[in-house]
């Protein structure tokens, strides 16, 4: 293949498939040390076609695969075909288990009671299997969870164990539900903790999940034709359900994608939503629609025992597909977008310099979004790609590689030094991509394959594994399980396949360094690791234009090594903010090479900023207008005292302290209070856009813009602890504050206090503390303990300002009763947008008769 090539076109049917797949992946690769080695190849099929579902690699390398086929004679083999089956011409499920080669089948256990969707792999090797079930033909082990099901003609979920060979069964069950009445639930996800316990997820039309009593969400909302995701956990014996609980709010569906239980028995479940009352905890980002997309991505951590959320957030402008865990404890969603400007931080994105392509909302994008394992703040995302692609599934190698399969690019993001080359359409062949990123979050690896790909699977010694289907006949595969003359020619129908690749380990990580050092201040240094084969040499090249003030060190030696990456400001030239890069290549062969990018912003004082938080809810996350903010770091003030505000004799606030200003898109905020580590304001009520640049000034010394994203809204309320969390700021009717020891009534009227909910702007631009007080807000909607309150007062109280709000909620006589019920408010726009903008879940009060 000519090294200038982008990607080869894929070949037309009856072609062989092999040379396509050994050749060179279908594309050139980008660096010979991240390139993908396929050394292992089978289709696993029949004469009629099969479709493999998913795949799950086990500690001992043997590979698990599931499926179904209508051919008789599956799977053909070098073997000799097995006999047929019991129910000629229809769909037979599959579960099949090949050596690491995929040269051998080690064992194949055909389900005629069911199509297996998921397989995934428990404690000493055994294999769970979740499936679409007939209860006519399923039959569940003795004092299973759920022994039967309604026998409606309809499919129902269940869950079975095996033995690591698969030739016996450890339990058979039903998931508990509700069966009859053409309700169904889908299975997307499945899951097995350290103690042999399964998690199933998916999404189920309302009233199929038998909940649990514990459960987090039990009651049904009144919208009956919509889905909503579920969670269920099983216990080792199958003779149990600890938990069934719902995720869903009360106006859209909710479809659960992806899931991921960590060692405490914690479960994540990601997926999309179009539901603006789906319960969260970090409020805001699900706030904004941009461009009448509506599809969100959540974000969502059960407690163990599934009656509580850890945390729940959702990033609008996203789909999300699968989610891992990686080492750091950080959350990462693969997912796709079709805008530009998904969300996206500028000080901890993963690439923030490549923003992928504008405007065609066509494209499906793949994205990757990292969240905080604490609360479930959004870190950051990756660029979006070049290409019309989504992501199926994510895979993690010992190296920290995220690996992810996307399917159908009509444009392949091929990586050529972090730019992607021009593309063509592939015709009517369908073509996927395999995307590998580095654990700073880079590209360093994309090229295509052909064929449609299912899932992806990392396992022992970073093998990785991708099942999908291809209708190319006569596929020779060498060494692998099939036999290329048991395949009749002319056959029409979807051929699964499987492919094993050697990865390569990341021999440089990271790739890209930031420094923020300031003039006259110290040293300051990072370090790089270099992986690969133990022992073999490696080079650092030439520091490009790095005028001294970089020193790598050492420079040679063998691997594995650590690299000291210094700067010293010293050595810069003398402009008080000075931006300068540079870049260098490590070498590890005559081939193998990584390009290591270095970025310096020199600033005259040291400062940073550490965080942009609600004042209320002290998280961040996206800001909205007419809302009170709070900046932690340090070097706003250097060398001056703090300042408070002072309203003037017409109560207006200052748009400066002492000569403090913070600007958002160039309009002014209400600077309340600066110091040198913090400033609180209030955000302009006409400059908050969907990407703000928020700068402070000083004196006229001006710091480096922050990247925030802005929302129409993002309410929040004060709480006694101070953090966002627990219970609220609440005053009873008497004036005295609301505790569990001191709870308010039912019939009684109790106020609350937020930030975030935008008022109506037109009356408020002349008013900054109040004299009186006004009822700015309309279509206020309050909850405590998820039973709708009236709302007597909205607006700004008499002496506060205008990014205060005074709520004043009436409990009816049969609101429930608790120390910690669950108080939301949520604002809509229009009676056809409800629940649209809504204040965090983890906040309570307490109320008792």
């Amino acid at each position: 293949m000519p090294p200038d090539s982008h990607f080869l076109p894929q070949r037309s049917r009856g072609l062989a498939l092999l040379p396509l797949l050994m050749a060179n992946l279908w594309v050139p690769v980008l660096r010979a040390d991240l390139a993908p080695v396929p050394d292992a190849f089978t289709l696993l099929t029949g004469s009629a076609g099969s479709n493999l579902r998913d795949l799950a690699v086990a500690p001992d390398g043997s590979v698990y695969v599931v499926g179904n086929t209508t051919s008789d004679d599956f799977p053909l083999s070098r073997h000799g075909a097995p006999p047929p089956g019991q129910h000629s011409g229809s769909s037979r499920g599959f579960i099949a288990r090949l050596d690491s080669s995929l040269a051998k089948l080690l064992g194949l256990r055909m389900t005629d009671f069911g199509l297996p969707e998921q397989v995934a792999i428990g404690p000493n090797n055994t294999v769970y299997v979740c499936l679409q079930a007939w209860p006519e033909r399923f039959t569940a082990t003795p004092g299973a969870a759920q022994m039967d099901a309604i026998r409606d003609g309809n499919m129902n979920l269940a869950v079975m164990r095996f033995s690591s060979d698969l030739s016996r069964i450890l339990y058979a069950t039903f998931v508990p539900g509700n069966f009859g009445h053409a309700h169904r639930g889908f299975s997307e996800a499945l899951a097995v903790d350290s103690k042999g316990s399964a998690y199933v997820a998916g999404y189920a039309y309302p009233g199929w999940l038998r909940t649990t009593d514990s459960a987090f969400q039990r009651e049904l909302p009144f919208l009956e034709a919509v889905f909503h995701g579920f969670l269920v956990k099983i216990d080792p014996s199958g003779a149990s359900t600890p938990y069934a609980t719902y995720l869903r709010g009360t106006y859209g569906p909710t479809l659960i994608r992806g899931l991921h239980v960590n060692p405490r028995g914690e479960a994540t479940v990601t997926g999309i939503t179009d539901d603006y009352a789906l319960p969260v905890t970090m409020a805001g980002y699900h706030a904004q629609s941009v461009l009448g997309i509506d599809t969100r991505a959540f974000v969502t951590r059960f407690a163990a025992d599934g009656s509580r959320l850890l945390f729940s957030n959702v990033v609008g402008c996203v789909a999300a597909t699968a989610v891992t865990v990686i080492p750091s404890g950080e959350i990462v969603v693969a997912g796709h977008s079709r805008l530009a400007n998904a969300p996206w931080a500028e000080e901890h994105a993963l690439r923030p310099e490549y923003r992928g392509r504008y405007g065609i909302a066509a494209e499906e994008s793949p994205i990757l979004c990292r969240f905080n394992p604490d609360d479930g703040g959004l870190v950051g995302c990756s660029p979006r790609l070049w290409g019309d692609t989504a992501p199926t599934s994510i895979a993690e190698t010992s190296a920290g590689a995220l690996i992810l399969t996307s399917f159908q690019p009509a444009r392949p993001p091929l990586t050529h030094d972090g730019r992607f080359p021009p593309g063509s359409d592939n015709g009517d062949e369908v073509g996927s991509a395999l995307l590998a990123y580095d654990p700073a979050g880079d590209l360093v690896y994309s090229g295509g394959l052909p064929g449609t790909l299912a899932k992806i699977a990392s396992g022992p010694a970073d093998r990785v594994y991708v099942i999908g289907g291809t209708w190319i006949e006569n596929a020779p595969a060498p060494g692998g399980f099939l036999d290329p003359e048991s395949l009749p020619a002319g056959a029409e129908g979807g051929h699964g396949f499987v492919m094993g690749f050697s990865m390569p380990p990341l021999l440089a990580s990271p790739s890209h360094f930031t420094f923020h050092p300031y003039k006259g201040g110290p040293a300051q240094a990072q370090t790089m690791k270099l992986t690969g084969r133990p022992g073999a040499p490696f080079q650092i090249g030439d520091l490009l234009n790095s005028e001294g003030w970089l020193e790598v060190e050492p420079r040679s030696g063998v691997l594995p090594a650590e690299i000291t990456l210094r700067v010293d400001p010293a050595k810069l030239a003398s402009e008080a903010v000075r931006r300068v890069y540079t870049r260098f290549p490590v070498r590890f062969g005559p081939e193998q090479e990584r390009q290591i990018h270095v970025e310096i912003v020199l600033h005259a004082a040291p400062w940073r900023i550490d965080s942009v938080v609600n004042a209320a809810s002290m998280r961040p996350g996206p800001i909205g207008p007419s809302m009170i903010v709070s900046i932690f770091g340090q070097g706003f003030r250097p060398g001056a005292a703090p300042a408070v505000a002072a309203p003037d004799e017409n109560l207006r606030l200052p748009a400066s302290v002492d000569g403090t200003v913070v600007r958002f898109n160039g309009g002014a905020a209400l600077v309340l209070y600066a110091s040198n580590t913090q400033i609180n304001l209030i955000t302009p009520v006409d400059s908050v856009s969907w990407q703000t640049s928020m700068q402070i000034v000083h004196d006229d010394r001006a710091l480096p813009p922050f990247r925030l994203q802005g929302v129409s809204m993002a309410p929040a309320l004060f709480t006694t602890s101070g953090r966002g969390s627990g219970q609220a700021l609440v005053l009873n009717q008497d004036g005295s504050l609301n505790s569990t020891t001191n709870p308010a009534r039912p019939g009684s009227l109790v106020r609350f206090y937020a930030t975030g909910f935008t008022q109506n702007l037109d009356e408020i631009l002349n008013y900054s503390i109040a004299s009186q007080d006004y009822p700015l807000l309309d279509r206020i909607l309050a909850f405590v303990g998820y039973h709708e309150c009236p709302v007597e007062f909205a607006g700004m109280p008499a002496g506060g300002n205008i990014g205060l709000t005074r709520l004043d909620v009436r409990l009816p006589l049969d609101v429930p009763t608790g120390q910690e019920l669950p108080v939301r408010f949520e604002r809509r726009f229009a009676e056809e947008w409800p629940g649209r903008y809504m204040s965090a879940l983890d906040v309570t009060m307490a109320v008792q008769r």
